[in-house]
Formats: C-alpha cells, sequence, structure tokens
C-alpha cells in the first residue's frame, strides 16, 4: 500500500474521533438544539478563519472567488446546516448512542453516491467498498439493540430514526460536494463551507424567531467547545479527499460509531453494559471488520 493512501486513511481514522465525540458537549446542554447548532457551528466558523489567517491560505484566495470550487463550497453550507440540525434533534430525542448509529447509515449513502456521481468504481474494489459499507451499517443495527426504554428514553422513537437517517443522507451528499471542492484547498473550503453553514443557521433562526439571549454562558460555551470539535473532524476528512475517493474515506470516517457510542456509554450512561455487553463488543468488532475491508478496496 502506497504511502499516501496510508496517510488517506490515517487522517480518516483521526476524524472519525472527532466526528463520534463533537456531539457530546450537547448532552451536558439544556438549550434550544438550533441555538446549540448555531453557537457550534460559529466556533467552527471561529476555528476555521483562525487556521486560514495563520496558515497563509488567504495568500492568493482572492482569485479563487467565484469559481466552481468556491461555488461547490458555498453550497454545502446549508445542507450540511440542515443535516447538522436533524442530528442534533434526534441526538436530543434517542441520546447519542443510538441516534449515531443510525445516522452512519450514510456510509452506503456516500458510496452510492461516489460511484454514480464521481465514478470511483473505477478506481476502488466495489465489491470490498460495499462489503466495508454494509457490514459498517450492521454494526449500526447491532449497537440501536442496546436500549430496553429502562433509561428513560423511548425504546423506538420513529421520528428520532428519521431525522437520523435523512441526516445521514444529507451528509453523504455533502461529502460528495466535498470531494468534487477539493481543488480549492482544505483550509480555503473549510472557511466558506461554515461561513455559508453559520449564514444558514442564523437565517433559520431569525426565521423561527428564536431568543439567544435566553441561552446560559455555560450552554454556549458547550456549543461552541463542539465548534471546535467539529473543527479537527472537518480538518483531518478534507485532508483524508486528498488521497482517498469519497466512497472509501467517509466510509471509514463512520468508524465513529466505536467513539460515540463509547461516549454514550462511559458518560452518559445510556446503555446497560452488563446486559448488553457482548452486544456492545460484536457490534464494534463488525464495524472494525468494515473498516478493513474498505482499507483491502484500494
Amino acid at each position: 500500500m502506497e504511502s499516501q493512501i496510508i496517510l488517506g486513511f490515517a487522517f480518516a481514522l483521526i476524524s472519525s474521533v472527532f466526528m463520534g465525540l463533537y456531539v457530546a458537549p450537547k448532552k451536558m446542554a439544556k438549550q434550544d438544539s438550533l441555538l446549540f447548532t448555531l453557537v457550534m457551528v460559529f466556533g467552527f466558523f471561529l476555528g476555521s478563519l483562525l487556521m486560514f489567517l495563520t496558515s497563509g491560505a488567504w495568500v492568493g484566495f482572492s482569485s479563487k472567488i467565484g469559481t466552481d470550487y468556491f461555488m461547490l463550497s458555498l453550497l454545502m453550507g446549508p445542507i450540511w446546516a440542515i443535516s447538522l440540525y436533524a442530528f442534533i434533534i434526534s441526538v436530543g430525542r434517542m441520546g447519542l448512542s443510538k441516534a449515531n448509529p443510525w445516522k452512519n447509515f450514510s456510509p452506503l449513502f456516500g458510496i452510492i453516491l461516489g460511484f454514480m456521481i464521481l465514478k470511483e468504481h473505477l478506481t476502488v474494489n466495489p465489491f470490498y467498498v460495499l462489503l466495508g459499507g454494509i457490514l459498517i451499517v450492521i454494526s449500526a443495527y447491532i449497537l440501536t439493540k442496546t436500549n430496553d426504554g429502562t433509561n428513560g428514553q423511548n425504546n423506538t422513537d420513529y421520528k428520532g430514526i428519521f431525522l437520523a437517517i435523512l441526516a445521514g443522507f444529507l451528509f453523504a451528499f455533502v461529502t460528495i460536494l466535498n470531494k468534487m471542492a477539493i481543488p480549492i484547498g482544505v483550509i480555503e473550503q473549510q472557511l466558506v463551507w461554515s461561513a455559508s453553514s453559520l449564514l444558514s443557521l442564523f437565517l433559520l433562526t431569525v426565521f423561527l424567531r428564536k431568543n439567544i439571549k435566553t441561552v446560559s454562558k455555560k450552554d454556549n460555551l458547550l456549543a461552541f467547545g463542539a465548534g471546535f470539535i467539529y473543527l479537527g473532524a472537518a480538518y483531518f476528512m478534507l485532508s483524508a479527499y486528498n488521497y482517498l475517493e469519497a466512497s472509501v474515506a467517509y466510509a471509514v470516517v463512520q468508524a465513529n460509531i466505536i467513539w460515540a457510542v463509547g461516549v454514550g456509554v462511559l458518560f452518559f450512561h445510556e446503555i446497560d453494559v452488563k446486559k448488553y455487553k457482548w452486544r456492545i463488543i460484536t457490534g464494534v468488532l463488525v464495524g472494525v471488520l468494515g473498516v478493513i475491508f474498505l482499507a483491502l478496496s484500494k
């Protein structure tokens, strides 16, 4: 395996850690989901702006404004904002360890869209990619069956499930745009993407007449921190797209299910570990096996 491919997988796995952790602060916050999302994306934008200014990416950036890659980065903002809002609502309804596995149906969406739009089936082994994606989805299904309602959550929240799956599809669509816009630069794309997302969420907040002043400083700090965690997820994910196909890298990033379930178990006690120990272990192992098959696809 070439060094660049190894680097791409390393970036994708690092991104998965951040991706599994960035919603965790929502469990400690009491604010409205939309306001949490708005402040979180504000943190994401400020972090992106800081990277943009300190990295020197601003040099020559004016020549990239108005290009196809710039417009793609701009377009992904409102789509991603809607995805994120839907996912955070689902987390509020079902808990992190249940919402994240449903959202993680998105690897299959990402694989299908990557094959259809980017023609990536020509540069990877499609059998291994599909098998890896399916194993990750199976892992997600196994890990959803670890809640019998004893912790106060609904065992089957159909609206929460729908929102999580919708978020997964939209996230997958955004990842195709991420890959298509890579030539603009990782940091440049991140800046335009976060700014567009922030504007979209601000307009939605105004439209729904949400009162930002009612949010406590503690909740704002939690949301702001979540934005900086997502900054790490986005940066390493986009960096992985420099070396890997979107269908492969995005599916690897979905290893975040391992970290998300771990947070749900250790910190928020969303799952009865004694009762579901072997189910949790099986789900995690199946997810890891899926990542291995994705690696073999290259």
